[in-house]
Protein backbone atom coordinates (compact mmCIF):
# COMPACT_ATOMS: atom_id res chain seq x y z
CA UNK A 1 0.00 0.00 0.00
CA UNK A 2 1.57 3.66 -0.88
CA UNK A 3 0.46 4.82 2.80
CA UNK A 4 2.47 1.75 4.45
CA UNK A 5 4.73 4.06 7.29
CA UNK A 6 7.89 1.46 6.35
CA UNK A 7 8.14 2.74 2.48
CA UNK A 8 11.88 3.99 2.66
CA UNK A 9 12.51 7.10 0.30
CA UNK A 10 9.04 8.26 0.11
CA UNK A 11 9.72 10.06 3.46
CA UNK A 12 11.28 13.36 4.44
CA UNK A 13 14.42 12.75 7.10
CA UNK A 14 13.10 15.04 9.56
CA UNK A 15 15.41 16.37 12.79
CA UNK A 16 15.44 18.50 15.55
CA UNK A 17 18.22 21.50 16.30
CA UNK A 18 17.71 23.38 19.13
CA UNK A 19 21.55 24.18 19.88
CA UNK A 20 24.82 25.00 18.07
CA UNK A 21 25.70 21.74 16.03
CA UNK A 22 27.43 20.44 12.85
CA UNK A 23 26.02 18.84 10.09
CA UNK A 24 27.30 15.82 9.42
CA UNK A 25 27.36 14.43 5.17
CA UNK A 26 25.24 11.18 6.25
CA UNK A 27 22.19 13.91 7.12
CA UNK A 28 22.00 15.40 3.53
CA UNK A 29 18.72 15.44 2.46
CA UNK A 30 16.99 16.00 5.97
CA UNK A 31 14.54 18.79 6.83
CA UNK A 32 15.98 20.40 10.01
CA UNK A 33 13.29 22.05 12.18
CA UNK A 34 14.97 24.74 14.33
CA UNK A 35 14.25 25.96 17.74
CA UNK A 36 15.87 28.75 19.24
CA UNK A 37 16.06 29.51 22.87
CA UNK A 38 19.13 31.97 22.64
CA UNK A 39 21.72 32.61 19.44
CA UNK A 40 23.27 29.90 18.36
CA UNK A 41 25.37 28.78 15.28
CA UNK A 42 24.96 25.56 12.55
CA UNK A 43 27.67 24.64 10.57
CA UNK A 44 27.74 22.94 7.31
CA UNK A 45 29.91 20.18 6.00
CA UNK A 46 33.17 20.83 3.87
CA UNK A 47 31.62 21.62 0.28
CA UNK A 48 34.27 18.32 -0.97
CA UNK A 49 32.63 16.19 1.47
CA UNK A 50 29.40 16.86 0.66
CA UNK A 51 30.11 16.67 -3.04
CA UNK A 52 28.10 17.94 -5.46
CA UNK A 53 24.16 17.65 -5.28
CA UNK A 54 24.24 17.58 -1.22
CA UNK A 55 21.77 19.09 0.32
CA UNK A 56 19.05 19.98 3.39
CA UNK A 57 16.14 22.10 4.50
CA UNK A 58 15.61 24.50 7.56
CA UNK A 59 12.32 25.63 8.54
CA UNK A 60 11.67 27.88 12.05
CA UNK A 61 9.37 25.56 14.43
CA UNK A 62 8.40 28.32 16.36
CA UNK A 63 6.11 31.25 16.35
CA UNK A 64 8.17 34.64 16.47
CA UNK A 65 7.44 35.43 19.86
CA UNK A 66 8.81 32.21 20.75
CA UNK A 67 12.14 32.20 18.61
CA UNK A 68 14.20 33.70 21.08
CA UNK A 69 17.29 33.83 19.43
CA UNK A 70 19.70 34.68 15.71
CA UNK A 71 20.28 31.56 14.75
CA UNK A 72 23.27 31.52 11.94
CA UNK A 73 24.17 28.93 9.16
CA UNK A 74 27.49 28.63 7.87
CA UNK A 75 30.12 27.02 5.82
CA UNK A 76 33.06 25.03 7.36
CA UNK A 77 35.65 26.28 4.37
CA UNK A 78 38.72 27.72 5.91
CA UNK A 79 38.48 30.34 3.21
CA UNK A 80 36.97 33.69 4.67
CA UNK A 81 35.70 34.04 0.86
CA UNK A 82 31.81 34.44 0.02
CA UNK A 83 31.01 30.57 -0.41
CA UNK A 84 27.51 31.01 -0.34
CA UNK A 85 25.24 32.28 -3.27
CA UNK A 86 21.57 33.50 -1.77
CA UNK A 87 18.75 34.58 -3.76
CA UNK A 88 15.75 35.47 -1.22
CA UNK A 89 12.68 37.31 -1.45
CA UNK A 90 11.35 40.44 0.45
CA UNK A 91 7.92 41.03 0.96
CA UNK A 92 7.43 43.65 -1.82
CA UNK A 93 8.30 41.01 -4.06
CA UNK A 94 12.36 42.62 -4.69
CA UNK A 95 14.48 39.36 -5.70
CA UNK A 96 17.98 39.59 -4.29
CA UNK A 97 20.96 37.75 -4.67
CA UNK A 98 24.36 37.99 -3.30
CA UNK A 99 27.31 36.65 -2.01
CA UNK A 100 28.04 35.62 2.05
CA UNK A 101 29.64 33.14 4.33
CA UNK A 102 26.50 32.84 6.87
CA UNK A 103 22.76 32.98 6.93
CA UNK A 104 20.96 34.01 9.60
CA UNK A 105 17.18 33.65 10.55
CA UNK A 106 16.27 36.59 12.13
CA UNK A 107 15.12 36.29 16.07
CA UNK A 108 11.97 37.66 14.85
CA UNK A 109 11.56 34.72 12.22
CA UNK A 110 7.78 32.95 11.58
CA UNK A 111 7.10 29.33 11.81
CA UNK A 112 7.33 27.75 8.48
CA UNK A 113 10.57 30.02 7.56
CA UNK A 114 12.55 28.14 5.64
CA UNK A 115 15.79 28.24 3.83
CA UNK A 116 16.73 25.23 1.32
CA UNK A 117 20.36 24.67 0.33
CA UNK A 118 22.60 22.79 -1.83
CA UNK A 119 26.58 22.67 -3.17
CA UNK A 120 27.64 21.96 -6.68
CA UNK A 121 30.82 21.32 -5.00
CA UNK A 122 32.29 24.38 -5.24
CA UNK A 123 29.57 27.00 -3.75
CA UNK A 124 26.62 26.86 -1.52
CA UNK A 125 23.64 28.16 -2.96
CA UNK A 126 20.63 29.04 -1.19
CA UNK A 127 16.62 30.08 -1.56
CA UNK A 128 14.10 30.90 1.14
Amino acid sequence: MLYDKNLRGLRKKVASIETTRTIGVEEGGTVFMVSAAGAYEITLPTMANAGPGWHCTFVTAEDASDFGGVVTIVNSESSTADQMSILYHESNDSVFDLLAVSIKFKATANRGSKIDLFTDGNKWYATG
